[in-house]
C-alpha cells in the first residue's frame, strides 16, 4: 500500500472542503428552504452580509473530483484489483457509517424528521447507495466518485490499467462536449438527446464531471512521464469543459466568481505536485498533522451540513452573536471531523482491514498487459 502524501493536496482538499461548508453554513441554510442546513437551522438566522462571499464555496466539490482523479490514478498505479477495491472500500465505508450514524443520531433528536424516514435515509447513506434520499444531500457525490473507482477497478481487472489515461481522456473529452452542447446550442437536435444537467444517470455515467477526474489523471500522468503534447492538448480540453460546466452549475447566476476560485486552486494544484518534496521538507514534523487534516476532509464534508447547522442553531437561540455562531459552528464541526478521523473511523478501518486483506486470487498481483 502506499504510504506517501501529498502535504499540499491534503491541505488543498481541506480548503475545498472549508469552502463547501461556508456555502451550506452562511448561504444555503436560509436561501434554500428544502435544503438539509435550512432543515435543521428552521429559520434561526440569516447571513445577507455573507451571500457575496459564500455564494461560490459549491465549486469546493469540482475542486474534489480534480483531486480525486490525481490521488486515485497514484493509488492504483501497480495495485492488485483486490488491493485497489479494499482500500477504496476501507476509505469510504467505515466513514459514511460513523457520519451517517452521527447525523441520524442529530435529526432524530432535534425532532426533525420521523424515525422511519430517518432509518431509510441512514441505511442509503451508510451503504454508500447510488440513489437517494440520503441523510444528507452531500452524499450525492459519492456516487459519482464510486462511478470513477469502478472505471478504474474494471481496468484492473482487464489488466489495462496502463491505458487508463486514453480511457478517461475519451470521458473527458465527451463529457466537455456534452456540457458545451448542453449550454452552447441546448436545442440543437443533438444537444436535445443529451441528458438534462443534474440527472442522476447522466452523474454516474461521468457526463457531468468526467473532465475534472480526467484533468486530475492527467496532472498524475505529467508528473510521473512528462507533458506531451496529447497530454496538455486533453488537460486543456478539460480545463475549458470544467469552466463551462461550473457556468452551467450557477444556473444563470454569476460564474465568474466560482471559475475564478477554481481556476486558483488548480494552480495551486500543480504547485503542490511541482513543490511536493519541498513543502514536506517545510512541514518537517507537522507533516503528519497535515497528513490527518486530510483524512479529516472526508467525515468533515459528510458532517459539517447537519451538525454545523444544529450547532449554529443551538448558539444563537442561546443569544450568541450570529456571526460569532457560525465560526464557532464550523469549528465544531472540525472538531469532531477531526475526532471521528482519529478515533472511530481509524478503529473499524482496522477492524475491516483483517476480512480485507483475506480476500482470494483475485487481490494478487499479475504482470501487467502493455498498452
Amino acid at each position: 500500500m502506499r504510504s506517501h502524501r501529498y502535504i499540499g493536496v491534503d491541505l488543498l482538499r481541506f480548503a475545498a472542503a472549508s469552502l463547501v461548508m461556508l456555502f451550506h453554513l452562511g448561504l444555503w441554510s436560509w436561501v434554500a428552504p428544502n435544503g438539509t442546513a435550512a432543515t435543521v437551522l428552521r429559520g434561526a438566522t440569516t447571513f445577507p452580509e455573507l451571500q457575496g462571499v459564500a455564494a461560490p464555496g459549491w465549486v469546493g466539490v469540482q475542486i474534489f473530483f480534480v483531486i480525486s482523479g490525481f490521488v486515485i490514478a497514484f493509488s492504483a498505479e501497480g495495485a492488485a484489483p483486490g488491493a485497489f477495491l479494499a482500500r477504496r472500500f476501507l476509505r469510504l465505508f467505515p466513514g459514511a457509517l460513523i457520519c451517517a450514524a452521527v447525523s441520524a443520531a442529530v435529526i432524530l433528536g432535534e425532532g426533525i424528521a420521523p424515525l422511519p424516514a430517518t432509518a431509510h435515509r441512514f441505511f442509503n447513506s451508510m451503504t454508500l447507495s447510488l440513489f437517494g434520499p440520503w441523510i444528507d444531500g452531500v452524499y450525492w457525490t459519492l456516487g459519482v466518485e464510486i462511478a470513477f473507482y469502478a472505471l478504474v477497478l474494471l481496468l484492473l481487472v482487464l489488466r489495462r490499467e496502463r491505458q487508463l489515461p486514453s480511457v478517461i481522456a475519451v470521458i473527458g473529452l465527451v463529457s466537455s462536449a456534452v456540457v458545451a452542447l448542453r449550454t452552447l446550442a441546448p436545442h440543437s437536435p443533438l444537444g436535445a438527446l443529451l441528458p438534462p444537467a443534474w440527472s442522476r444517470d447522466g452523474q454516474l455515467f461521468l457526463l457531468d464531471h468526467g473532465m475534472f477526474f480526467c484533468l486530475g489523471v492527467m496532472l498524475w500522468v505529467a508528473s510521473r512521464r512528462g507533458w506531451s503534447f496529447a497530454r496538455a492538448a486533453v488537460a486543456a480540453v478539460c480545463v475549458a469543459g470544467g469552466i463551462v460546466q461550473i457556468g452551467e452549475a450557477t444556473g444563470g447566476g454569476n460564474p465568474l466568481a466560482p471559475i475564478a476560485i477554481w481556476l486558483a486552486a488548480m494552480g495551486l494544484l500543480v504547485a503542490a505536485i511541482l513543490w511536493d518534496e519541498a513543502l514536506t521538507r517545510l512541514a518537517g514534523r507537522w507533516a503528519p498533522a497535515a497528513a490527518l487534516v486530510g483524512l479529516a476532509t472526508y467525515p468533515l464534508y459528510l458532517l459539517h451540513t447537519i451538525v454545523g447547522a444544529a450547532v449554529l442553531r443551538s448558539l444563537v437561540l442561546a443569544g450568541v452573536p450570529r456571526f460569532a455562531a457560525l465560526a464557532l459552528s464550523m469549528a465544531a464541526a472540525v472538531a469532531l471531523a477531526l475526532l471521528v478521523t482519529r478515533f472511530p473511523e481509524r478503529w473499524l478501518r482496522r477492524a475491516l482491514s483483517g476480512a480485507a486483506a483475506r480476500l482470494p486470487a483475485f487481490a494478487r498481483r499479475a504482470p501487467a498487459t502493455p498498452s
